[in-house]
């Protein structure tokens, strides 16, 4: 009788996803473009002692940055992964025969009412 369940295979799993670190960067640039483009809004602001209008325009110029960085990474990404596959291989289309006019006569045997 065990006394822990084998978790050799989800650490293994777990290190080897976790071995490349570029999808926690894309998702720390999603958060750190939105809070850096926010803080330049709000130093504006408080510089020019304007209402918070820089502010919500810096936050919004942040938030659709850092989402249409992460759209174009996603499909150039996919580009890449679809290269390689079947699906995305130049097709060469060959022409259907052509049937031609046939006769369609009945033969029948000698003997086997022909002559009668």
């Amino acid at each position: 009788m065990k006394l822990f369940p084998d978790v050799s295979n989800f650490v293994k799993k777990n290190q080897e996803r976790n071995a490349e670190p570029k999808s926690s960067m894309h998702s720390l640039e999603l958060v750190i473009t939105v809070v850096i483009f926010f803080l330049i809004g709000r130093l504006i602001d408080s510089s020019f002692d304007t209402t918070p209008i820089f502010t919500i325009v810096f936050g919004v110029v942040g938030v659709v940055g850092s989402f249409l960085s992460a759209y174009y990474r996603y499909i150039l990404t996919s580009k890449k992964l679809d290269a390689d596959k079947a699906w995305s291989a130049e097709k060469v289309r060959i022409a259907a025969p052509i049937e031609t006019e046939s006769t369609d006569e009945l033969i029948v045997p000698k003997g086997y009412g022909q002559d009668d």
